[in-house]
């Protein structure tokens, strides 16, 4: 018999739960007294509001249904995702009101500094709860819940940093006339999430685990961690929701007048990353499936394109190089999951990527990011796209070097701020091998439908109420 009673009592630690109490009653707090807020009741753009709900829908309904394809971690990744998405969005708007108010000293306005709430911040806040979400994919099933919670505040902080080092000073640096061009976050949300989520993963493992002991977790947990026919069709409708939405997230944050272009060029990557991600899909996975579909390739691969376009938004080209760069992105993905992430995490034993977010966005948002600055400096591009006509604006000649400087950033800053995260939250009630990727580790779970044991596996409760698996059948 080899019993499966983990070390902490359920959710975790006493101590991780009123954490999260306080830090939400401290959130209430501060924004009832804080007396530079103001709610934004009048003038709100009808659209932005249209889009904050569209954004909104597709974060929580289609990233958890998504990660959803663990047999036997259903009610974890649901409300998980759930109570991240709480944490991550109350949070940012205070990050929001700090990162603002040292803007306003740096700028010295002379004016008094006042935060407004309304729809671009709730915006805003709702790409913070994406990074969350894409960075807590790399270590879906292997940490406890308060790993996550705290985790998640601390990468808050430091997107918004990021944030402020990329879209805000680096732009400075260069000259004052220049921005950053990532209306639909390829380098700023995707490749930022990304390389923090494999990079705290690594930080995470190297100190908690020897690597004596890390073939014989991943055997384990390959094994808990597999998917089911009905868990697949789950993530399935889950990349479908988060496919329909997708331009209204890559267009949420561009000028309302370009939000019928923007939409527009997503929808086409993201139909050029699909169609691509089928052939490809039966091609690569040909010698163990037999030309048969790959689910997980179809079900990412499919919105690599979206991913991959957000950087290319907002800059006049021809619409075929729209459709290239999703078809790039396709191809990339799809390679990822059947031959890049095996064997990269062959190399690197402290890597263990759960959902594939190498796949669908570390590596699609670097291509985004690399072709943005390929595009402006080659000067295939004609300029920034100008809202409701057919002029061209110029790219003064350093605007390239502008991005050029947000993606380094971005990747630096994700890799040692990642690397950090996992360090800190590693002595934080981890979970044994045997706990990885299970419910009833974490909640009370049905009598019928639900076997924490393998199928070949006999399995009972015993007096402590411990789940109890008979290895021996």
């Amino acid at each position: 018999m080899t019993e499966s009673k983990s070390k902490m009592t359920g959710c975790g630690h006493k101590d991780s739960l009123w954490v999260l109490l306080i830090v939400q009653a401290l959130l209430a707090v501060f924004f009832c007294f804080t007396g530079e807020i103001r709610v934004d009741a009048l003038g709100e753009d009808t659209l932005q509001c249209v889009l904050f709900v569209l954004v909104a829908v597709m974060l929580v309904v289609g990233f958890p249904a998504l990660m959803a394809f663990p047999g036997r971690f259903g009610f974890s990744a649901l409300f998980f995702s759930y109570v991240l998405i709480a944490v991550t969005f109350q949070f940012h708007l205070f990050m929001q009101w700090l990162r603002e108010l040292i803007e306003h000293h740096i700028e010295d306005s002379g004016h008094d500094f006042e935060f407004h709430v309304g729809a671009i911040q709730g915006l805003e806040a709702l790409f913070a709860v994406a990074v969350i979400l894409i960075s807590f994919g790399v270590v879906e099933g292997r940490w406890s819940f308060a790993q996550y919670i705290v985790a998640a505040i601390l990468e808050t902080c430091f997107y918004t940093f990021s944030c402020f080092l990329s879209a805000f000073l680096a732009p400075r640096a260069i000259g004052h006339d220049y921005s950053v061009m990532d209306f639909g976050g390829s380098i700023l949300v995707h490749l930022f999430g990304g390389v923090f989520g494999v990079c705290m993963c690594m930080g995470e493992r190297k100190m908690n685990k020897r690597d004596q002991t890390i073939k014989k977790e991943d055997e384990t947990t390959d094994k808990s961690g597999a998917t089911s026919y009905t868990s697949d069709q789950i993530s399935a409708i889950g990349s479908l929701v988060l496919w329909a939405f997708w331009p209204a997230f890559a267009a949420a944050l561009t000028d309302t007048s370009l939000f019928g272009y923007n939409a527009v060029a997503t929808l086409a990557a993201l139909c050029a990353s699909t169609i691509v991600a089928f052939p490809l899909s039966g091609l690569f996975r040909a010698k163990e499936m037999h030309l048969k579909f790959d689910a997980a390739d179809l079900a990412n691969a499919s919105l690599a394109g979206g991913v991959a376009v957000g950087a290319m938004l907002g800059i006049r080209m021809p619409f075929g190089v729209i459709m290239l760069t999703g078809m790039a992105a396709g191809c990339l993905s799809v390679a990822g999951y059947a031959f890049i992430q095996p064997a990269i995490q062959a190399k690197i034993p402290y890597l263990r990527d759960a959902c594939g977010v190498m796949n669908l966005h570390l590596m699609p948002g670097l291509l985004g990011g690399l072709l943005n600055i390929i595009v402006i400096a080659t000067g295939i591009s004609g300029g920034l796209q100008t809202a409701g006509t057919d002029d061209e604006t110029d790219f003064e000649s350093k605007q390239w070097l502008v991005q050029l400087l947000c993606l380094l950033i971005t990747i630096a800053f994700a890799m040692v701020t990642g690397g950090l995260t996992g360090v800190a939250v590693s002595k934080i009630d981890t979970l044994e091998a045997g706990e990885m990727f299970h419910d009833h580790v974490t909640f009370e779970t049905p009598e019928e439908g639900y076997n924490p044991c393998e199928e070949e596996e006999v399995s009972e409760i015993n007096l402590e109420g411990s789940v109890v698996c008979d290895t021996t059948v």
